[in-house]
């Protein structure tokens, strides 16, 4: 990098001696110093946390049993559900690195809706699973919301918590 950046420096004193106009030499230069700060302006995050607002459901969960699992969907790379994991300090499903085991796991229980990821789930030892239906795109969550009633017979999963677009279920042989 510091030799690329010798490279550059010694190719623009060679562009501004080629200029005769001192005008011509003001205007690239100007341009170069536009682009630098463009390039390396540190423009506000588009997405951030307000923290004086912490979930209820985090409250919640920082309440129950210290040795659980859970599992947040949507499954995604979310990284909130990670944030306020220190708020509730319980063992999270949510998080795996791409190119992992745990990776290749979170992928085959991405869809909450199939019988296979609560089996799934249940094998990896998680109790409660969070459903963040604001979260989910519109047809998938009117999917979700249709079958919801359904979960604790087709899915083995009691909800046991409501708050609002944020739901807990329990699996149902967890422990």
């Amino acid at each position: 990098m510091l030799a690329l950046c010798a490279m550059a420096g010694f190719g623009f004193k060679f562009l501004i001696e080629c200029l005769s106009n001192n005008w011509k030499k003001m205007i690239v230069s100007f341009c170069l110093i536009i682009f630098l700060i463009f390039e390396f302006i540190n423009f506000p995050p588009f997405k951030t946390v307000d923290m004086s607002r912490i979930p209820q459901v985090y409250k919640w969960l920082k309440q129950q049993n210290n040795d659980i699992i859970v599992a947040e969907y949507p499954i995604g790379n979310d990284v909130e559900y990670l944030f306020y994991q220190r708020v509730h300090k319980k063992r999270l499903l949510n998080g795996a690195q791409p190119d992992t085991e745990a990776y290749s796991i979170s992928e085959k229980v991405r869809d909450i809706l199939k019988p296979e990821a609560t089996e799934i789930l249940k094998s990896l030892g998680v109790r409660y699973v969070i459903l963040h239906l604001d979260r989910y795109e519109r047809s998938y969550r009117l999917a979700i919301e249709k079958q919801l009633d359904k979960f604790d017979k087709k899915l083995d999963l009691i909800l046991i918590k409501d708050f609002g677009d944020i739901k807990v279920f329990k699996l149902e042989d967890s422990k």
